[in-house]
């Protein structure tokens, strides 16, 4: 069985990684409120998708891709096929797509923020083992059952506490709870899924032929490309973005200050008009 490293370049991997997740999380969350918000089926939906982007791609496939450059395998070269890692990544969003649906229409009740928890946090696991099938070594991969289930559980409940502050308390404060909560629910699982891996070298072949794909460090400029046009993207649309309606609703709705003057309405000044003709008439 081959040695592997998690941390071959030290903490820079991981803490940048971090970094994405937290991020994703935070500008993911921020689109999920205003699909709360909106009014319209086409604009919550348009959220909803920006949100799954950001979530699915940033927090979660990014932050993947970005924690992988620092594992090796001792004996064997590791190499990502493009194509199986490009299928991670649309799996990743549509998982994350269906969590945030289950909070994003509907009343946001209690029961249906723990069942879009639990279905985000095993979208995190399941995104992570699919990004695995993209993995190409001069070897067999295994996986420990105990470690598996672990990578499962941890992000589910982490998910779940991570939508309960995001959508139960909201706010401000809830929603940079939810993120920061939710970005440890998207590390958890990468790293307690990379702690199941067993790679077992072939002896056949060791050091005589590459495997297939590209090195994880040719992923590193697209990746990051990716994760930052993403983020500036929707901070911006978050940020020039239209206000909640209920907003511009309450200051319809708010009555007009004493000594105001009153605005007349169209039946007002047809009963109005009649009785000055008469006045001025008489003069």
């Amino acid at each position: 069985m081959a040695e592997l490293h998690q941390f071959t370049y030290g903490w820079i991997t991981p803490a940048f990684a971090a970094a994405l997740a937290l991020l994703g999380a935070l500008v993911g969350l921020g689109c999920a409120a205003r699909a709360r918000a909106g009014t319209g089926w086409f604009r919550r939906l348009l959220w909803l998708a920006l949100a799954a982007w950001s979530l699915g791609g940033i927090a979660l496939w990014s932050m993947h891709f970005v924690a992988l450059i620092g594992f090796t395998a001792g004996g064997t070269a590791v190499f990502y096929e493009p194509a199986d890692a490009a299928r991670g990544l649309g799996f990743a969003m549509a998982a994350v797509a269906v969590g945030v649906a289950l909070v994003g229409f509907g009343r946001p009740g209690r029961w249906r923020v723990l069942l879009a928890g639990g279905v985000l946090g095993a979208a995190l696991a399941f995104a992570h083992y699919a990004d695995l099938r993209a993995m190409r070594l001069d070897g067999g991969v295994t996986l420990d059952r105990v470690a598996v289930v672990a990578s499962f559980a941890v992000p589910v409940v982490v998910a779940a506490t991570a939508l309960w502050w995001a959508v139960l308390v909201g706010g401000r404060l809830g929603t940079i709870a939810g993120a920061a909560v939710l970005g440890v629910a998207a590390c958890c699982a990468h790293f307690l899924g990379m702690a199941a891996v067993r790679v077992h070298l072939n002896p056949a072949t060791a050091g005589v032929s590459e495997p297939s794909g590209l090195s994880v460090n040719l992923y590193l400029a697209p990746v990051v490309l990716f994760a930052t046009t993403v983020v500036v993207a929707l901070t911006s649309l978050l940020i020039a973005g239209p206000g909640r309606p209920r907003v511009a609703a309450a200051h319809r709705s708010a009555p007009l200050a004493r000594g105001a003057p009153q605005p007349l309405s169209a039946s007002t000044s047809r009963r109005i008009e009649p009785a000055t003709f008469q006045r001025s008439a008489s003069a």
